[in-house]
């Protein structure tokens, strides 16, 4: 029996993205102060009197470390936890629904019975950054999810594993019986057989075709 089940992306993750984000800004900022003590040291002349209004090329630089650091708190801080919380999967006994988006809501939904082939992408120290993927693959169309935890992707995997598993065979196709008057079943060629002394009878739940002589 299947339930329904929601599966949201990871926290390790989201953390994970933030911390690369600040040690990036922090670098980008680094580099950018070492450049301006550069400037001091190599043009003395843009930079006759410290102790006076900055020069223009001082000016850009610690204009250019103000705008990293608003970019950090914009998107590190803000938009990237608010866009990493809005991925959403939800799995029942029939079908995926996927859910993200933050300034626009998407929606996918797919049958379960219609994926021809599942992957799963783990990359390297997955398990404390929550870098793995789910890609659902069927005829014409394609369903990712993404940023789950090692124990979810596990866990979904089963799950589809044992759903595909149990697709339905094709129906056999049914064998019918055939006998003339005073002949037993098998005997009859059928090659001598119109389709006017045909009758089609059924004895309980087994179909039997009779056949009659119709006289000439």
């Amino acid at each position: 029996m299947f339930f329904i089940k929601v599966y949201r992306s990871d926290k390790k993750g989201r953390i994970f993205i933030s911390l690369t984000g600040f040690v990036l800004t922090a670098a980008i900022l680094v580099v950018l102060n070492i450049l301006r003590l550069y400037i001091a040291d190599t043009y003395p002349q843009y930079l006759p009197d410290m102790t006076r209004v900055a020069s223009l090329p001082e000016r850009v630089v610690r204009i250019a470390m103000v705008v990293f650091a608003v970019l950090y708190v914009v998107f590190i801080v803000i938009i990237l936890p608010a866009w990493y919380r809005t991925f959403r999967y939800t799995m029942s006994g029939d079908r995926v629904t996927s859910l993200t988006g933050l300034f626009s809501r998407t929606q996918r939904i797919m049958r379960i019975d219609s994926i021809q082939h599942v992957t799963l992408i783990k990359l390297p120290l997955s398990r404390y950054t929550s870098f793995n993927f789910i890609s659902l693959n069927a005829m014409g169309g394609n369903l990712m999810m993404n940023f789950l935890s090692c124990e979810d992707c596990d866990e979904i995997m089963e799950r589809l594993s044992h759903r595909i598993g149990e697709a339905p065979a094709p129906p056999a196709a049914p064998v019918f019986a055939a006998k003339l008057p005073g002949e037993e079943p098998g005997e009859a060629d059928s090659s001598d057989i119109s389709g006017d002394d045909m009758q089609l009878s059924f004895d309980g739940d087994v179909p039997q075709m009779s056949f009659f002589d119709n006289g000439e």
